[in-house]
């Protein structure tokens, strides 16, 4: 039986992004690319914005990709 190690991370940072839907994918490979590892991606729906912005006749998409990134502070 092999020992397992944990690794605790003490300095570090989240980002979240909130997007317009199919966007998430290009976020998470230019986070990759800039040195983070992986991202959890999520999707969200709201609905206040959205029935105060109707009286200004502004069309906004209720549904959302939410990006959460855990990244080094260094």
């Amino acid at each position: 039986m092999s020992k397992s190690e944990i690794i605790a991370l003490t300095d570090f940072a989240q980002i979240t992004f909130v997007v317009q839907n199919d966007m998430a994918d290009v976020i998470v490979k230019a986070a990759q690319v800039a040195g983070s590892q992986d991202a959890t991606v999520y999707y969200a729906r709201g609905g206040g914005v959205r029935k105060r912005l109707e009286i200004l006749s502004l069309a906004i998409e209720a549904e959302k990709e939410v990006i959460m990134i855990i990244v080094s502070i260094d």
